[in-house]
C-alpha cells in the first residue's frame, strides 16, 4: 500500500497495467513472466483489499483477471503446475484458489489453501483466504473461523478486514465482550468513513437473512439502539441504514431486525414493528 498511497485509483491504474502485461505473457507463453506478473497481481490485490473493500474497482478488476486466466487454459495449467512444485507460494495458491471458487468449486479452493497452510502455517494472507472461503461452506463453524483468522492478523497491524471478520465471529459465537474490545479499536481508525461505516457480513444466507426482535431502547432523531430479545445486547441503529418512517417508532417499541456489521460494531438493518 505505501508505493501507491491512500488513493483507490492509483490500485486501479496499476492493476489495470498489470493485467495488460499479463495478457501479452501469455500470448508470447512465457512461463517465467506469467507467475512472476501473477505473483505481482496478487500482491496488490492483497493491499487493495484491505484498505478499499467496499471499492468497485477492486471487482471490476479481479473479475478481468479471472477472465483472462479463464479464457487461457495454458494459464490455468501454469497456476495448477506452479502450485504443485511450490505449495509454498501464497501468492500462487491464492489465485489458483479463486479461479476454483470463481468456478463454483470450493472444496478445491479450500483444499489448495490448504495445501499451502501446510508449508506455510503462520502466513496471513492464506489463513485469511482459507477463513473466507470457510465462512462460505460453514458459516457456522465458529471454532474454525476464529482459528484462521486469529492467525490473519497481528494486534495493532493494518489488516483491519480480517479483524473486522475476527470481531463478527466473535459476535456470532456469543463473544460479544470480546467482539466489542475489537470493534472499538476499528471504531477509532482515520480511515474511509464509507469502509468504517457501511453494514456487511449480514446475518444468515443472502437471500433469507436471520431475523431477530428486541425493543427500542434509546432514540434520537437520526440513530438509536435496540435492546435485543433473548442476549440483552444493545445493537446500533440509524435513520441512514433503514429506509422506514423514523417517527413512527418510539421508546419501547417491540421491533424486528437484521443484524450487519460496520467496523463499530452490530448495527440493525431493515427494522420494522413487531406486532404484539
Amino acid at each position: 500500500m505505501k508505493d501507491f498511497g491512500s488513493s483507490p485509483f492509483a490500485f486501479h491504474t496499476i492493476l489495470k497495467s498489470l493485467n495488460s502485461k499479463l495478457e501479452f505473457a501469455l500470448s508470447s507463453a512465457d512461463s517465467p513472466t506469467i507467475e512472476r506478473i501473477i505473483k505481482d497481481i496478487e500482491r496488490r490485490f492483497r493491499d487493495a483489499k484491505q484498505a478499499f473493500p467496499l471499492h468497485e474497482f477492486i471487482l471490476e478488476v479481479e473479475a478481468s483477471f479471472n477472465q483472462i486466466i479463464n479464457n487461457t487454459p495454458e494459464a490455468l495449467i501454469l497456476l495448477m503446475k506452479a502450485h504443485e512444485v511450490n505449495k509454498s507460494s501464497p501468492f500462487i495458491a491464492t489465485r489458483l484458489s479463486n479461479v476454483y471458487e470463481t468456478n463454483s468449486e470450493i472444496d478445491k479452493a479450500l483444499e489448495v489453501l490448504h495445501e499451502t497452510l501446510n508449508s506455510i502455517p503462520g502466513d496471513k494472507d492464506i489463513n485469511y483466504n482459507y477463513a473466507m472461503l470457510l465462512m462460505r461452506k460453514s458459516p457456522e463453524n465458529f471454532v474454525d473461523l476464529l482459528h484462521y483468522l486469529k492467525k490473519s492478523f497481528t494486534e495493532g497491524d493494518n489488516r483491519f478486514q480480517a479483524q473486522f471478520w475476527y470481531a463478527r465471529t466473535l459476535f456470532l459465537n456469543n463473544q460479544i465482550e470480546e467482539s466489542r474490545v475489537f470493534f472499538k479499536r476499528l471504531s477509532s481508525l482515520s480511515i474511509d468513513p464509507q469502509v468504517k461505516n457501511t453494514p456487511r457480513g449480514i446475518i444468515g444466507l443472502e437471500s433469507n437473512p436471520k431475523e431477530f426482535t428486541g425493543r427500542i431502547k434509546m432514540l434520537e432523531s437520526s440513530y438509536g439502539f435496540v435492546k435485543r430479545d433473548i442476549y440483552g445486547d444493545d445493537v446500533f441503529i440509524s435513520l441512514h441504514d433503514n429506509f422506514v418512517n423514523w417517527n413512527t417508532f418510539k421508546i419501547n417499541d417491540p421491533v424486528k431486525f437484521n443484524i450487519g456489521f460496520s467496523y463499530k460494531g452490530s448495527v440493525g438493518i431493515d427494522l420494522k414493528h413487531k406486532p404484539l
